[in-house]
């Protein structure tokens, strides 16, 4: 008997250890904007912005067709930053910096704690099927 808890605990302890592992940095390019009519850049960017400021994200417009956007969570603990660029037709995200994110790279694979993918799908997918709309 003491033998299985024994067993258990191990096991439960592998499955919370393998979740709290890294993950590989997931960019997103050229992903297609679901447009029904023929947006231009600026209503492009003001959608975006919109899109990032809804889900926290603090936003600066760099030069026209691209974005640099802050994400600071736990009240400055945790820290990322991004590069949103875009065009009429699509747009594409990607990893700039973070800090208090296990940000790692081995073998030319980046990786990071797995809620900047979480962060970073949730904005991909706000922009994406919501862009129906402009």
């Amino acid at each position: 008997m003491k033998n299985t808890l024994s067993l258990a605990a191990s096991m439960v302890m592998l499955v919370l250890l393998s979740a709290c592992q890294n993950a590989p940095i997931e960019d997103y390019e050229n992903l297609s904007l679901r447009a029904k009519g023929n947006p231009t850049v600026q209503q492009v960017g003001d959608f975006i912005q919109a899109m990032a400021e809804g889900r926290g994200w603090k936003v600066k417009r760099t030069s026209p067709g691209v974005i640099d956007a802050t994400l600071v969570r736990r009240e400055g603990k945790h820290t990322v930053d991004i590069t949103i660029t875009y065009d009429t037709d699509s747009f594409s995200i990607y990893y700039v910096t973070s800090s208090n994110m296990n940000y790692s790279e081995r073998d030319g694979v980046r990786r990071i704690h797995p809620n900047y993918n979480r962060w970073i799908g949730f904005l991909r997918g706000d922009i994406e099927f919501r862009s129906d709309i402009l």
